[in-house]
């Protein structure tokens, strides 16, 4: 009986935010595009600078950003993958937004084609020149993303792409394509060589990485006998209420009881602020009187009422100083708490869909 044909290792889909728009197709082996693909990606259009095709790869990449396409160019030809991508972002602000979410859609792309990875290599590593630069890449289909990426860029930018971005690329893909990625350029004098060289060793890497193995079909590349780390309990219900040390089942706050909690503790700080500030200005305030009654005829000649209306717009002033300063600094780690909080709930997310990190 002869042997299934290997599944089609291929993903297509958008990701549109308020910050980018994308479209993306992915054939991991080359050849054809998914049949879901996203009918605004024109492949091989006129404006595709970043384009090549042949009879075993389709590739067409326009970011808006020349750069990035031309990195990107490189990795999909040298990975021998079929690569239709395009991006409509915010460049009117800066190259981060859309540098970043395109390697987090590659990224997320490549996990999705891939799929559970049995039968396949799982490591790869691999050297690439370019002239005098030379660049390492070394991966792992591990389902635990991880990255180590130094380039040792010098320029501020290379082309229209900020230098700082590239490593930041090869990390945001690595993050979503949920892989253990190290990336070094060894040495090298030009950062556009030093970066295409890095572009193109991870290229060579993933398609080590990739490749079926002959006769280990259906078998799993890990000691642990799973890379996909799938949750076992199902994620189609809510999880069970928290019970306190005393048997009692507590309630998940609501976000009006979480904007009345942050409320008192604002005015707590305020509160807090507005003592110490009155008490150290006022403690302030005197000993200047002090001074001043001792070294200053002129003081010693001011009526009482006047020397109080001085302490006390000294404490005044030191409790609203005070106070703000509180204020301004229980904002900024209320800020720094939200932004966390998103950053965990993205990801939980991400885990749910993908499973969780195991060490395989």
């Amino acid at each position: 009986m002869s042997s299934s044909p290997p599944a089609t290792r291929w993903a297509a889909f958008a990701r549109d935010t308020n910050e980018t728009k994308i479209q993306i197709a992915l054939n991991l082996d080359g050849g054809a595009f998914p049949p879901e693909t996203d009918a605004r990606l024109q492949v091989g259009g006129a404006d595709d600078h970043a384009a090549q095709s042949s009879k075993s790869q389709t590739i067409s990449i326009n970011t808006g950003i020349g750069f990035l396409d031309h990195m990107l160019h490189a990795l999909a030809k040298h990975a021998g993958w079929s690569l239709a991508l395009a991006c409509k972002g915010d460049l009117h602000i800066d190259d981060h937004h859309t540098a970043e979410d395109v390697c987090i859609s590659l990224g997320y792309a490549f996990a999705s084609a891939l799929g559970t990875p049995t039968g396949l290599a799982r490591f790869g590593y691999a050297y690439a020149p370019l002239d005098e630069a030379l660049s390492r890449a070394v991966i792992d289909l591990s389902n635990r993303p991880y990255s180590v990426v130094d380039l040792g860029l010098k320029r501020e930018r290379i082309g229209d792409l900020s230098a700082e971005m590239i490593p930041h690329c090869l990390q945001s893909f690595a993050q979503a394509a949920r892989v253990t990625l190290h990336v070094d350029c060894l040495r090298g004098d030009n950062d556009h060589h030093r970066a295409e060289s890095a572009f193109k060793a991870l290229a060579v890497a993933v398609r080590q990485a990739t490749s079926r193995v002959a006769g280990r079909e259906g078998e799993v590349p890990s000691t642990k006998g799973t890379l996909s780390g799938k949750l076992t309990r199902s994620l189609t219900h809510p999880p069970h209420p928290v019970s306190s040390k005393r048997g009692h089942t507590t309630k998940m706050p609501s976000i009006n009881d979480i904007k009345h909690d942050e409320a008192n503790e604002a005015s707590w700080e305020a509160g807090r602020g507005a003592v110490s500030g009155a008490l150290k200005w006022g403690i302030a305030s005197a000993l200047l009187g002090g001074v001043g009654y001792l070294a200053s005829p002129i003081y010693r000649g001011l009526t009482i009422q006047f020397k109080v209306y001085i302490q006390m717009s000294g404490m005044v002033l030191g409790s609203m100083m005070e106070a703000d300063s509180r204020l301004r600094q229980y904002e900024a780690r209320m800020r720094v708490q939200r932004r966390l909080a998103r950053e965990q709930a993205y990801w939980k997310n991400f885990e749910r869909e993908y499973g969780k990190d195991e060490d395989e």
